[in-house]
């Protein structure tokens, strides 16, 4: 049987795994060492930082994206580049959330027609 025209699966040597494996839990270390100090403002960034390069190597090594050509990679970065647009619209409704209209910040003068329950024993007054 000829070969040609078969789509063929790059088999990841275990040295790969290997040494992913042994950076993971460097990093799993460094992450427990980083979390004893308080870095103020940048504790989120370097946590983020330490997490990203450790979901880069899984997503590269064990999910094989290293080794992915064609529409499977174009997959991804679409799915990474659509998740960083609904991020930043997210950030930008959360930034416009306290802008009010001055008209709207105004109350009309409108008096309500709902009453305010008396304080009491809770028993209806109109029975």
């Amino acid at each position: 049987m000829s070969q040609q025209g078969q789509h063929s699966h790059f088999i990841v040597p275990v040295k790969y795994y290997l040494r992913t494996f042994i950076a993971l839990l460097f990093l799993t270390v460094l992450t427990v060492v980083i979390a004893q100090f308080n870095f103020g403002a940048l504790n989120l960034p370097i946590a983020m930082l330490v997490a990203l390069v450790k979901a880069s190597l899984v997503l590269m090594i064990f999910m094989g994206m290293r080794w992915e050509k064609g529409f499977t990679f174009v997959l991804f970065i679409s799915s990474i580049l659509f998740f960083g647009i609904f991020i930043a619209l997210i950030f930008a409704d959360i930034d416009t959330r306290k802008q009010t209209d001055p008209l709207e910040a105004k109350p009309f003068g409108l008096v309500s027609p709902v009453r305010p329950i008396s304080s009491g024993n809770g028993a209806s007054e109109h029975h």
